[in-house]
């Protein structure tokens, strides 16, 4: 008998015992931090109540970590708290909890700063915010970028924002789309075509700050229409989608000139070799704006037919080419190419060229942006450690 049940207990579990065991022991771990998790919101909820600010913005940014939707009528409640500082963490908290149901309330706080956030005229006729006026707005823009969050769902409530005759509502209304990114898109490009055309503009300049490569046949469109082709053409050139080269190359015959110069910069910063002999032939614009732009676009490129370009006009020293290349220069930090960039600053330099040279780690260049500096009353501001390219492409 005894042998027996020996022979029984010795035996190993079955597989789908110790599966059992392994699963129940995750679900008891689950359910205990699933209770911790709720013990915490719950502590959070009741911290939003507390009669200090500084408690309740705290708890209203944890509660956005915790994205429980428990917390979501209670934020919604401190979007009118008497501090802005818990109002700016519930709108923020709204956003990372993705919601549905805080989008009405996010857009009344919206709408209610742009309708009293409005600048006043002074004794001076100059328009300025009180405090609260500027707490108001801020709150504002946390809300519209919390929208931006919660994405499709709050995407008509924007796109309303952003066609409203108010110019401050359209603001928020830009804010809150940009933030939403790729989701507005499509919407964004229909709107390329609206009757309005500060609803184009404003629809273009966002697409440009999404840089969505799906806008690029509308923006290219549009190249050519007067009230949107600056917009466009900035737009491309943050995009930066190589089909959009040839409608730039095409624009740069505009008449103009501030266009041609953003068109030129557009070109420079999608950095396709096809728009060399483009630019090459804009060095010779009337303008020295575009001739800068299209200077600075050929050393973007940065390929062997423009670096050739570049570097003749080096050897000429071709001061207004020099001037628009200058970082290209910089970069390159050929030994005895100094004398020729500062003399291009002396000739048609500007304060960007003459910071470039202080911000470049070259003695001989900074020595020569200081006395620029000097003599044309500019203060020129070293910046160690800055983006700014260095000699020899040192940073």
């Amino acid at each position: 008998m005894n042998s027996s049940v020996v022979a029984r207990t010795s035996q190993p579990f079955k597989w789908w015992q110790s599966v059992g065991i392994l699963v129940g022991f995750c679900l008891l771990v689950c359910g205990a931090f699933a209770g911790w998790q709720f013990m915490r919101v719950s502590s959070q909820l009741n911290m939003l109540k507390n009669a200090n600010a500084a408690v309740r913005q705290k708890a209203a940014e944890a509660l956005g970590r915790s994205e429980s939707r428990r917390a979501v009528e209670p934020l919604i409640a401190a979007l009118n708290d008497p501090d802005f500082g818990v109002q700016n963490r519930a709108a923020i908290a709204l956003g990372e909890i993705k919601d549905s149901r805080a989008i009405q309330p996010l857009m009344t706080i919206i709408t209610d700063a742009a309708k009293n956030g409005k600048a006043t005229k002074g004794p001076d006729d100059e328009y300025s915010y009180t405090d609260e006026q500027r707490s108001r707005r801020d709150v504002a823009q946390n809300a519209a970028e919390a929208l931006g969050n919660l994405g499709a769902p709050a995407l008509d409530v924007l796109m309303a924002a952003l066609k409203d005759k108010d110019e401050d509502l359209s603001g928020y209304g830009n804010a809150g789309l940009v933030k939403m990114g790729a989701s507005a898109v499509d919407a964004l490009i229909a709107e390329v075509r609206d009757p309005n055309s500060g609803v184009r503009s404003g629809a273009i300049q966002i697409l440009g700050k999404i840089k969505d490569h799906r806008a690029v046949e509308s923006l290219v469109e549009v190249l050519q229409v007067k009230d949107l082709q600056f917009s466009a053409a900035y737009a491309l050139g943050e995009i930066r989608d190589p089909r959009a080269v040839d409608g730039l190359i095409a624009a740069l015959q505009n008449k103009d000139a501030e266009f041609r110069e953003e068109v030129a910069s557009a070109l420079g910063k999608i950095k396709d070799p096809r728009a060399d002999a483009a630019l090459t032939a804009a060095l010779k614009d009337p303008e020295v704006k575009v001739l800068h732009a299209a200077a600075n676009a050929l050393g973007l490129i940065n390929d062997p037919q423009a670096d050739s370009i570049l570097l003749t006009a080096l050897r000429e020293h071709n001061a207004e080419i020099i001037a628009g290349a200058d970082n290209f220069f910089i970069k390159r930090g050929e030994p005895g190419s100094e004398d020729a960039l500062i003399d291009a600053l002396n000739k048609t330099g500007d304060q960007y060229m003459a910071a470039d040279f202080m911000n470049s780690g070259n003695e001989k260049l900074s020595k020569a942006a200081n006395e620029w500096a000097s003599s044309h009353n500019y203060e020129i501001t070293y910046m160690p450690g800055s983006k700014r390219t260095g000699w020899g492409g040192k940073q």
